[in-house]
């Protein structure tokens, strides 16, 4: 085992048991009229135990022994069959963890996800788990937390259209699309709002970005000097450009040219992401509207912070969450972590914990000095920049090929703040330049002072992530999510696939609605993890016991009183050796202290 994979790891997981009578109860006590309001999930189907809890903590003792501590978290009620003695499992009361008890009790997951890394005693990195989510391969810290790639992100879907016909990918194009100036889609970004001198920057900055295209693209005349060349270049106009180009694009404008890119490259997108999503985006629509407004909610928040970008929905497995970014994240986001934390139900404008999480460890940047930059490039750590280091640079700020231009460009502004700049000279190490080169020493004092190079440097280099991370794709080698229908012979198949093929990461979602049929789909559910894990783990109590406690304020008020017990019987001890010894005491006591 590496190194950093000996840091302690917790387990978190979230569990309730709806079909018992106080909760039904309590459940009631709480539901409106509004039962099918589509802003509120109230849906009973989503409190059902399946014993998935007690599977999930089979597949994570057989293949994650790695895990120091097992926290659950619920809302006072305990699983007959758990283990309470083991000394790696503690329960967690919604009242230990929430910071504000008027909020409860609480229905909503994202309301309770929202306190979930402020548990007592918590490792600073740990899993958090959906008890409807199982290991069905042997998985290690690696696949969530490296050294070198950092946190290992798994995003599944693209986030589904905002709006009929419009995808995320077209709002705050630089273009108004009339379907997506809509609320839901933030107005298009304000696309359709730009006034016409805003509309004709824009249409400036589209021609002087495709200008810049021909230009790295026209064949110049070789027996001209590259410097002579490149004059000529930025002197041509417009119209002299669109000569060169292909006989059929000379019709069309600039513009033009650009709005039908654009327009092939958001076609192409909704087609692939039609591909990628098929149908079970269609069973994720149908059943999970109130999870599907809060992603849209979460998204627009993110916008709003971040930008616009087409975001993904995180899959549904375990996330390795770290207390500290979380802490950050809820900083940041504090009224809208409050109020979600308020809903007593699901509800559209609730926080989306793992896709708020992980686009903000995506998102969040820290400036970089000019002085970090040219170090990052000084790889032999010289104090100056070789031909080859310059090079690497070069690929950086440019699209490749690298053309004789780009070089030329950037050799001249160094050798111009060579002769400018009043920074101390320097020698130039040994091997650091090409034979045919005419570059100076460039020291880190004169690049710092050349203010040409380090706008071009600190606009490319100036921010980087704050944190290190790796996005996973294609993960369906990794991840399995179904969804269980009413269909018993859709309910065999799909478990049969996940048994044909398992992964690391597994979720079997509900969506029983037929009761006529619930008690075989239970059936047939159950065979199936008696399949994959029927040993017992030591989080289980023996088969033939039950927990003499259903509920953790009974637990509790027992410990209480073994230890009043305990109190009085390590007093009425003392007593009674005191009283039949007190002579004895008494002189010894005289001896020692005469």
């Amino acid at each position: 085992m590496c190194m950093y994979e000996r840091e302690p790891i917790d387990v978190v997981y979230t569990w309730v048991n709806g079909s018992d009578s106080l909760f039904q109860k309590l459940l009631k006590n709480h539901t409106s009229p509004l039962w099918n309001s589509s802003c509120n999930d109230k849906s009973q189907a989503r409190y059902f135990d399946r014993h998935e809890l007690k599977f999930s903590l089979r597949s994570l003792e057989k293949y994650a022994p790695w895990i120091r501590n097992v926290y659950i978290i619920t809302n006072g009620q305990i699983p007959y069959w758990l283990n309470l003695d083991y000394e790696r499992v503690i329960l967690v009361t919604h009242e230990e963890i929430f910071s504000n008890l008027s909020d409860l009790p609480t229905f909503s997951s994202p309301a309770i996800e929202t306190h979930i890394h402020k548990i007592p005693g918590l490792s600073k990195k740990f899993l958090y788990f959906n008890d409807d989510i199982y290991l069905g391969a042997p998985v290690y810290l690696s696949d969530f937390y490296s050294e070198d790639l950092g946190y290992l992100i798994y995003l599944d879907y693209p986030m589904q259209n905002c709006a009929a016909n419009c995808p995320w990918l077209s709002v705050h194009d630089g273009q108004c699309d009339h379907s997506c100036n809509v609320a839901a889609c933030q107005m298009d970004g304000g696309d359709c709002n730009l006034k016409q001198s805003d509309k004709t920057q824009v249409d400036n900055d589209l021609n002087v970005t495709y200008l810049k295209y021909i230009k790295s693209n026209v064949q110049l005349n070789r027996t001209q000097s590259s410097h002579k060349a490149r004059v000529k270049v930025e002197t041509l106009q417009l119209n002299t450009v669109i000569q060169v180009l292909p006989p059929k694009l000379k019709k069309s404008s600039i513009k033009h040219l650009v709005e039908t890119h654009n327009r092939k490259k958001i076609l192409k997108d909704k087609l692939n992401r039609r591909k990628r999503k098929g149908k079970r985006m269609k069973v994720v629509k149908d059943y999970f509207d109130a999870y599907l407004e809060s992603l849209q909610y979460t998204n627009r928040l993110l916008n709003t912070h971040y930008g616009f970008i087409l975001r993904y929905v995180p899959a549904h497995m375990p996330f390795l969450i770290d207390k500290d970014i979380m802490s950050e994240l809820h900083r940041k986001f504090k009224s809208e972590f409050d109020m979600t934390s308020q809903h007593k139900f699901r509800t559209k404008n609730d926080m989306q914990f793992s896709l708020s999480y992980f686009y903000y460890l995506i998102s969040e940047k820290v400036n970089v000095s000019i002085e970090e930059i040219f170090d990052n490039f000084d790889t032999d750590k010289s104090g100056t920049w070789s031909d080859r280091e310059i090079r690497t640079v070069l690929t950086r700020i440019n699209d490749l090929p690298l053309s004789t231009i780009n070089i030329d460009d950037f050799d001249a502004l160094l050798i111009n703040c060579s002769r400018i700049v009043q920074a101390k000279p320097v020698p130039t190490p040994e091997f650091e330049r090409y034979i045919d080169s005419i570059l100076p020493a460039i020291s880190k004092e004169l690049i710092t002072k050349c203010n040409d190079i380090k706008e071009i440097l600190l606009e490319k280099f100036g921010q980087r992530s704050k944190y290190l991370y790796n996005i996973i794709k294609n993960i369906s080698k990794y991840v399995t999510f179904e969804m269980i229908e009413s269909s018993t012979l859709s309910a065999v198949l799909k478990l049969d696939k996940i048994r044909k093929t398992p992964t690391k990461f597994v979720c079997i979602n509900d969506n029983v609605y037929r009761k006529y049929n619930l008690t075989t789909i239970n059936a047939i559910w159950y065979d199936f993890y008696l399949s994959l894990f029927p040993l017992p783990s030591k989080f289980e109590l023996p088969s033939e016991y039950r927990s003499r406690f259903a509920y953790v304020k009974d637990l509790k008020a027992y410990q209480l009183r073994m230890s009043i017990y305990m109190y009085g019987y390590v007093l009425s001890i003392y007593f009674i050796i005191w009283f039949l010894c007190r002579n004895n005491i008494i002189y010894i006591w005289n001896k020692l202290f005469p």
